[in-house]
């Protein structure tokens, strides 16, 4: 039995689909490997939140409890940014008392320390690289320390494989999503679903869900919002998320006059009744890791426009579940929305195709395959057969 340490380096206020396929992955059972969490007290400082006032109830991370249940041992203690003699101590009982054979880590300034401790102590590590982050601050010294310390990647993309240091160990396995059944709302109930969210019930409702960074380029997005609106008054773009952005993006669409067809509802725990009232979803991220909202979008049957840079060129076949459009061309874009805004029946054709897409390629049974293989992969032993699988608890 080879034994994984998870570091996992989660938000602890949010249990979202990437929560749940991570958890979901290591409740998968066979008698070679084993995943152990190692997750934060409540009270270290350097909790990360998606809402700002997110872990004043909370006694534990929010998805601990999704551990418990799935029976998924974890570990916790607290990794600190700045004293490694107590990091040291942390990893020297994790590795003892679990017998690790490899760090797996994700986010974070955890994924370092990881990766530091993995090599003091003769542990494999593994990072799965979930962004551009040698595109971002430090590049140097993060490929330095990649090339010191990381054994292997698990990159979300080819667009991502591409940035990694060459001749790396790289595995990419794209991400999936738990697929639901899809849901026939009727009109009525639809109009009200609208109304309860505050927003129009008689317009045509156009989600984005990113975070407001400035990667995610909401200043295109703003444009795009306010050339749409010249040609119709019947659509509203919903923006959900939260960041450093949101507010100046914010004071834009007001000072603009857009405040009647732009709604910013920040970061909210049913994101999915937005997709289910929605009836088109964009993203105007360049350089995009992969894109997970535009897998959420398929699971709900809706077409997606996005730019054909980084990973939602590799989900979005143009033409088929969506659009693609040339990087910061927000006269094309605008034109793509138009199209399906008044185009009920392309709406439909493209979103069955989003809902096909992500059945056959992303969905999340596809995905934890492909992470086991992985793993087995760097491990160097054989994977069980298929059908000697047993999947989860």
């Amino acid at each position: 039995m080879k034994n994984i340490l998870l570091v996992p380096g989660f938000v602890v206020d949010t249990y979202s689909q990437i929560e749940a396929s991570f958890i979901e992955l290591s409740s998968y059972r066979d008698d070679n490997i084993r995943f152990i969490w190692l997750v934060p007290h409540m009270d270290s400082r350097y909790n990360r939140y998606a809402n700002v006032s997110g872990g004043e109830c909370l006694s534990e991370p929010l998805y601990v409890k999704f551990l418990r249940e799935k029976g998924v041992e974890f570990y916790k203690g607290n990794i600190s940014k700045y004293n490694m003699f107590s990091n040291f101590i942390l990893f020297y009982r994790v590795f003892k008392k679990y017998n690790i054979d490899i760090v797996y880590s994700h986010f974070g300034f955890e994924r370092y320390y990881s990766a530091l401790y993995a090599f003091i102590f003769g542990k494999k590590a593994v990072l799965n690289e979930h962004w551009h982050s040698l595109g971002t601050r430090f590049t140097a010294l993060k490929k330095l320390f990649y090339k010191l310390f990381i054994d292997y990647y698990i990159s979300v993309s080819d667009f991502i494989t591409s940035t990694l240091p060459k001749g790396s160990n790289i595995i990419t396995v794209k991400n999936g999503l738990q697929l639901s059944e899809p849901k026939d709302i009727k009109y009525e109930e639809k109009l009200k679903m609208k109304t309860t969210l505050g927003l129009a019930s008689d317009k045509i409702i156009i989600l984005m869900v990113a975070s407001f960074t400035d990667i995610k380029r909401h200043d295109l997005a703003l444009k795009i919002c306010r050339d749409v609106v010249k040609e119709r008054k019947d659509i509203q773009f919903v923006f959900l998320g939260q960041g450093v952005l949101y507010n100046s993006i914010r004071s834009s669409i007001i000072k603009e006059g857009l405040a009647d067809y732009v709604v910013m509802p920040g970061h909210v725990n049913n994101i999915g009744d937005y997709y289910s009232i929605s009836d088109i979803c964009m993203l105007t991220s360049i350089g995009e890791a992969f894109g997970y909202t535009i897998l959420e979008a398929f699971n709900y049957s809706l077409p997606f426009i996005a730019y054909s840079s980084g990973g939602p060129a590799e989900i979005i076949k143009d033409g088929f579940n969506g659009y693609l459009v040339k990087p910061e061309n927000t006269v094309d874009f605008t034109k793509k929305i138009l199209e399906l805004a008044g185009n009920d029946e392309k709406r439909k054709i493209l979103g069955g195709n989003a809902y096909i897409t992500l059945n056959k390629e992303f969905s999340r049974d596809v995905w934890i395959n492909n992470m086991k293989d992985a793993f087995y992969n760097i491990l160097k032993i054989e994977a069980p057969k298929k059908e000697e699988n047993r999947c989860c608890r």
